[in-house]
């Protein structure tokens, strides 16, 4: 076989041509090259810092507290830092006091209370960076209280240290302007009215009164001490209230669903706890159901009956409700049991209550300005701290 050699200077000699592999080659060799060039001219975005998260050892303190934070960062140099402080990374930290840190990790003493939004950013050495936050809380007290706000109410209800119940005593008769008969009082927690009834048993004791100038029967009228049973206790056909008169009504529970002056249901029964922190309704319906008269019983006392007074709008009642907050402590989870609550009525009775939220009843006796004062013992820290409420007690308008 005869073999064909290219001379050199002859027609069909130079460069071989290349392959159409080799040009694919080189055009991506040139375009990567290209990128790369690009890459190196422009804003760097994907290598750009990146931070992971950041933190401080506590989220709340009391001044002064010492708080030490740490940034988790990615980007620049690797490097044996865990938190990725690297060697081309510039961290830097405001602690909004007018004092910075630097460095991936950091401390700083809060010397005043205030709430403190951290920033923490990172630059690397293109001069592309990330900024991120951690708030901290500095306080001046380790617990806080804070009452329910400023309050008014109009009183409607007159307390009668001396009672004035029973016809022979001559009553008061709270509210003459009214056209129908009233719970003119009730003494709930008695030690010095016998009942002759009842083997002068001390019982609870009610007194209706008649303010009109004429009779009214109260013949299939009803008591009762719950809204939902309005036929509890029946008045017998033959009770009646002479014009400007009273009658007086045991709360007993001796009497049957229809009677006289004892009733079939007791106001107190079962309760032994302390007068002030007695709650009850009364309510009084005609025969026809509709309701007539309803009293509170609120913040009682041994021997102190409550009564009307005229043209009042209200019946005098506020609700006091308090929260309480330590560092680390969420009062929105409701996590009270750490706390013992004690409120101070600052009204006439002085009545006190050892809940978190209480109702207090202010008479118009207490018209004025009343401080209401709470006070807070938080059982982990024993540390006690106050606030007050201020209630303006109005007096209801004359009929």
């Amino acid at each position: 076989m005869r073999k064909s050699h290219l001379l050199p200077g002859s027609p069909n000699s130079g460069p071989r041509k290349p392959n159409l592999s080799s040009r694919v080659l080189s055009i991506a060799l040139v375009a990567a090259a290209a990128a790369a060039l690009l890459a190196g001219c422009g804003e760097d975005a994907d290598l750009a810092p990146v931070i992971t998260r950041v933190q401080a050892n506590i989220d709340c303190g009391v001044a002064p507290t010492e708080v030490q934070f740490v940034a988790f960062v990615s980007g620049g140099d690797p490097g044996p830092d865990p938190t990725g402080a690297n060697t081309n990374l510039d961290i830097l930290w405001n602690f909004q006091d007018g004092a910075t840190g630097t460095g991936s990790t950091t401390h700083h003493l809060f010397a005043e209370p205030g709430i403190y939004e951290v920033a923490v950013t990172v630059t690397d050495d293109d001069g592309d960076s990330k900024s991120s936050f951690v708030t901290v809380e500095i306080r001046d007290d380790s617990l806080t209280v804070m009452a329910a706000p400023d309050t008014t109410v109009t009183a409607s209800l007159a307390y009668f240290p001396a009672h004035t119940i029973g016809a022979s005593n001559g009553g008061v008769g709270g509210e003459t302007f009214r056209t129908r008969p009233v719970i003119n009082e009730i003494l709930a927690f008695n030690t010095v009215l016998p009942n002759p009834e009842n083997l002068n048993r001390l019982d609870p004791v009610l007194e209706l009164h008649n303010p009109t100038g004429a009779a009214i029967s109260l013949g299939n009228w009803s008591l009762s001490n719950d809204p939902y049973d309005r036929d509890k206790f029946l008045f017998a056909t033959t009770v009646s209230i002479p014009a400007h008169g009273y009658y007086r009504v045991w709360l007993n529970g001796r009497g049957q669903g229809t009677g006289t002056t004892q009733t079939n249901f007791n106001l107190l029964l079962g309760y032994t706890g302390a007068p002030a922190d007695f709650v009850a309704d009364i309510y009084l319906y005609d025969a026809n159901r509709n309701l007539v008269d309803s009293k509170p019983i609120r913040n009682s006392a041994t021997n102190v009956s409550f009564g009307h007074v005229p043209d009042a709008c209200t019946d005098g009642t506020v609700l006091l409700s308090a929260t309480a907050a330590v560092c680390g402590f969420d009062p929105e989870l409701g996590q009270f049991d750490r706390f013992d609550f004690l409120w101070r009525s600052g009204s006439v009775l002085e009545s006190a209550y050892p809940e978190r939220i209480a109702s207090h009843m202010f008479t118009v006796q207490d018209a004025g300005l009343r401080p209401v004062v709470v006070s807070v013992f938080d059982t982990y820290l024993s540390v006690t701290r106050h606030d007050t409420v201020m209630v303006e007690v109005l007096a209801p308008a004359a009929p």
